[in-house]
């Protein structure tokens, strides 16, 4: 909303001895400061500061319309981030430690997951399989991926399409059920989240040589490679699907390629099929990779 003009002089006028310091401002700032910063932090989501921002121009002018409404966009969406589970807020806050799984069990794979969760920051006992367990074949899926210092958001995920389960925040912990081919309000994940694959794309390898690999040992190596060339600010995710079944082994010597072209000259190799998403990248079997939860995000189809 823009400011409305005849209201620019009265919020010029204003002055805010005092403030300054819980507004983060070395000087002493206008009324049109600190009105123009609560609506930046409240746009970006910083709700308490935006609140302090209004609060502080009602104090001085308690019929400023401007601030009042602001500070009701506030209070809406205090209400709004109140309903989101605390799981979830600090799923997406906070990051896992390092994790190595090799043919793990799904459900497992969960628990450790959520139990790391409450130690990094839900400060809540988390219970996990709210609302019912898996069934047993399906818990007993294998899980076999690499992570370190990423969101938790990202892994819940990434274990989602190992699994072909799909994972949810609740209030009470974390819930795991097969594909709907719906999602629901609190599954991890944003599927508005731009895939990895462009900047996968950015990240230049000078060489990559394997022989008789395994795929497994082949994305590891990639995994570990993208995060020392970008100097740990690009750390992706590979995780295998549990229906994968490699027909070969990995015999390659690349020079000057891109990430994204590794990966996909691996599952070229290995007969498989590689698909993108915002934590990195799923391989699966051909018939298999389509399989991944999440179908309101539009997937990068195999070029």
């Amino acid at each position: 909303m823009k400011t409305s003009l005849p209201l620019l002089p009265v919020l010029l006028s204003l002055t805010f001895a005092g403030v300054s310091q819980s507004m983060g401002d070395e000087a002493q700032p206008t009324g049109l400061q600190v009105y123009e910063k609560g609506k930046a932090a409240l746009e970006r989501g910083e709700l308490p500061l935006a609140r302090r921002c209004f609060e502080h121009l009602l104090k001085v002018k308690p019929d400023l319309e401007l601030a009042r409404i602001q500070l009701a966009q506030v209070a809406q969406a205090e209400r709004e981030q109140a309903r989101i589970p605390k799981s979830l807020r600090s799923a997406k806050a906070q990051s896992v430690g390092r994790i190595e799984w090799d043919g793990v069990a799904l459900s497992d794979a969960i628990a450790t997951v959520a139990k790391q969760l409450e130690k990094a920051g839900a400060n809540e006992k988390l219970v996990v399989n709210v609302g019912g367990h898996l069934p047993e074949a399906v818990g007993n899926r294998s899980v076999t991926m690499s992570v370190a210092n990423v969101p938790f958001d990202h892994v819940f995920e990434a274990l989602g399409y190992a699994g072909d389960v799909s994972i949810s925040y609740t209030k009470d912990g974390i819930a795991a059920r097969e594909v709907t081919g719906a999602r629901q309000e609190w599954d991890a994940g944003d599927p508005k989240s731009p895939r990895m694959s462009a900047a996968a794309k950015k990240i230049i390898l000078d060489r990559f040589e394997m022989k008789e690999a395994s795929v497994r040992d082949a994305l590891d190596f990639l995994q570990k490679k993208a995060a020392e060339v970008s100097r740990g600010s690009f750390k992706p995710i590979f995780v295998l699907h549990h229906g994968f079944v490699p027909r070969n082994t990995v015999t390659l010597d690349l020079r000057g390629v891109s990430l994204y072209d590794a990966v996909r000259s691996v599952c070229l190799v290995a007969e498989s099929e590689e698909r993108w998403y915002p934590w990195g990248a799923g391989i699966g079997n051909r018939q298999a990779a389509t399989a991944a939860p999440g179908p309101a995000r539009k997937e990068e189809a195999p070029k």
